[in-house]
């Protein structure tokens, strides 16, 4: 019998192994000169990684988050709760986010939201993550790209410079 919190704990873990290289990169605690961008899944994003700036206490200028889903409950928890789901899961963690956390998304952090409709697309997640962003005054873009638009590298590889001048 597998763990049901095993997802979440992967959710907690991968931060702490490879996060802080991304955004800490001499160990001052100072912000990266450029830009932090979350990739897909296939580029090593985990599902609720998009917000990991948010808990970090670094911080992020932009995000950029691309063929993505936002709720792990579905597909991933099927019911289990905890603390690290809470804090990984951002269709939980937004509907609550208040104080100087929901302050930085609201004022310094540039928001991209793109989601393709073609195979293996999920434009509903993105468009769920919209609408609690929107429902939080968190300013952001939310893009659809057309039916012929799969989830796949070479359609993230044209994305990514289209997005990168925005962050």
């Amino acid at each position: 019998m597998s763990d049901p919190g095993a997802p979440c704990e992967v959710h907690v873990l991968v931060p702490r192994l490879s996060g802080g290289e991304v955004l800490v990169r001499d160990g001052s605690g100072a912000r990266p000169a450029l830009p932090v961008v979350r990739l897909p899944g296939e580029a090593g994003e985990r599902p609720g990684s998009i917000f990991d700036g948010v808990r970090s206490s670094t911080g992020f200028d932009g995000l950029l988050g691309m063929s993505g889903f936002y709720d792990l409950e579905p597909d991933y928890l099927k019911g289990y709760r905890d603390d690290n789901c809470y804090f990984n899961n951002p269709a939980w963690y937004l509907r609550d986010i208040a104080g100087p956390a929901l302050d930085v998304l609201r004022t310094a952090c540039r928001i991209i939201l793109v989601s393709g409709r073609g195979a293996y697309e999920a434009p509903a997640a993105s468009q769920q993550l919209s609408d609690l962003l929107r429902a939080k005054d968190i300013p952001h873009v939310m893009d659809f790209w057309g039916e012929d638009v799969n989830h796949d590298w070479p359609w993230w590889r044209r994305m990514l410079p289209h997005y990168l001048d925005r962050l």
